[in-house]
């Protein structure tokens, strides 16, 4: 009867086999495990590249606007009409200048006051621009200004918008006119329409207050 019974030995076999399966399946485990980090740290760089992407994308479309906006009022304010001319001579010179640039959403023509003598888009502008940041840096001497608000609509959604301004001096040298360009940041869709942002990522552009002025995926602009 003595050694009739060789359970223990058989359960210490299988125990052994077991562990020679999962050792010889630990390098593989290890490297699923490690293949899958690298999976995801690949992912997330390239989920951030793509952000950067685009990210670079709208401010190269803010920097070009802006040139491009600057170079377009400078021409304006140095018009002989808006230097000396009177005041149907400056409105022809404003109607012929905004043909010039159709991608421009407003042109404007303010007095130092903030009192809006002339808007290509009627409908579309607040009756003073006295509260408008690119109209007040302006005022305030500055030979180019850039400010970004919101505008109210009609349909209760504000539209983001970038104000360019300058000043349009007499012949004496005094303040005549400021000369202000809208865009809307809207059109910063149409821009990056082709890009692809990664699943869960938002893009948003703000001012210095805080206030959100664009979102991609495109929403109604909010406080946050």
């Amino acid at each position: 009867l003595e050694g009739a019974t060789p359970k223990p030995f058989r359960l210490t076999l299988h125990v052994a086999l077991l562990s020679l399966v999962c050792m010889a399946l630990l390098p593989v485990v290890c490297l699923m495990i490690w293949s899958n980090l690298q999976d995801r740290d690949r992912a997330r760089d390239d989920a951030v590249k793509s952000a950067v992407h685009v990210a670079s994308m709208v401010a190269s479309s803010l920097n070009s606007e802006t040139r491009n906006a600057r170079v377009f009022l400078y021409t304006l304010a140095r018009a002989q009409a808006l230097r000396e001319g009177g005041m149907e001579a400056v409105r022809d010179q404003m109607v012929s200048h905004a043909r010039l640039a159709p991608e421009v959403d407003n042109l404007l023509l303010a007095v130092p006051d903030g009192r809006v003598l002339f808007a290509a888009q009627p409908h579309a502008h607040a009756p003073s621009l006295y509260e408008n940041q690119a109209f007040l840096d302006v005022l305030g001497g500055r030979s180019f200004s850039v400010g970004t608000g919101l505008m109210s609509l009609p349909t209760d959604n504000p539209l983001a918008q970038a104000t360019f301004a300058v000043p349009a001096h007499g012949k004496d040298g005094d303040l005549r006119f400021i000369v202000a360009a809208q865009w809307p940041l809207e059109r910063l869709n149409r821009d990056v329409h082709m890009e692809h942002l990664p699943q869960g990522t938002t893009l948003l552009l703000a001012d210095t207050a805080g206030r959100v002025l664009f979102r991609l995926p495109s929403r109604a602009s909010y406080r946050n």
